[in-house]
């Protein structure tokens, strides 16, 4: 992987906008149409430095670049500090501002895409974390970003690391379809809804069609959007907190 090295952050950044911020960092987009991600200095931050030789870690990950996944490109260091990488730009919001006229059959499109995608990080073993609605993007396609978090790991079979990649994909599209935050679970109030539900989050993510064309059943509208989901939110399921979320750190 490329290092850019520098004395001065701030000239990278001379024309460059904020286009999103998290617990570890800021994102800019650069006048090149690339996207700088800034370390802050954050326990979260701390905690990923610490536990991980963070130019290793980052660097190994430029090959699960591919259409649905965006991971390092380069490096930026000021003298031995890592304080920034660069990545590809996507033009697209994330899950968490799904529009309102978005409707399930749009999501449902490019899904086999994103298990393909999926499944092609899972073989470099790649497993994904911390995942949540502002680091899935939609533009009528599926991009996962902000993969610092994730790991790789040898001991998994690539089948089950794909089941496992999707499951937390799955957790939070569903989420953000009916406008959940992602510390919820879902808990659909029909038990066969529930039962379809939890298999294509926890056994056959490849069942996502079938799911969709059930939650039109349960809605009672074909190819709702989003904005009819949310609105039959409370008649149909039940939210309640994931105990551990809040010490997921």
């Amino acid at each position: 992987m490329e290092i850019i090295r520098i004395n001065n952050i701030w000239k990278l950044l001379y024309g460059a906008r904020i286009i999103g911020y998290g617990t570890t960092a800021i994102c800019f987009l650069l006048r090149d149409n690339t996207v700088l991600k800034l370390f802050i200095n954050t326990h979260h931050k701390r905690s990923l430095f610490r536990v991980r030789n963070i130019i290793e870690h980052l660097g190994s990950m430029e090959k699960l670049n591919n259409d649905t996944y965006v991971a390092p490109r380069k490096l930026v260091m000021i003298d031995d500090e890592v304080v920034a990488y660069i990545m590809d730009y996507r033009k697209a919001k994330t899950i968490k501002k799904l529009s309102n006229n978005v409707r399930v059959n749009d999501l449902l499109d490019s899904y086999p895409k994103l298990i393909e995608d999926t499944r092609i990080v899972s073989e470099e073993h790649f497993r994904i974390s911390d995942m949540h609605d502002k680091n899935i993007l939609f533009n009528g396609e599926y991009h996962i970003i902000d993969l610092d978090n994730g790991y790789f790991v040898e001991t998994y079979k690539v089948d089950d690391l794909t089941k496992y990649n999707m499951q937390d994909i799955l957790l939070t599209v569903v989420s953000a379809m009916f406008g959940a935050s992602y510390d919820k679970n879902i808990y659909f109030n029909r038990a066969d809804m529930d039962k379809i539900y939890n298999d294509i989050v926890y056994k056959n993510p490849e069942n996502f069609k079938e799911f969709i064309r059930a939650l039109e059943d349960e809605v009672g509208i074909d190819n709702p959007s989003i904005m009819e989901l949310r609105r039959n939110r409370s008649r149909i399921l039940t939210l309640q907190t994931r105990h551990n979320y809040y010490n997921r750190y």
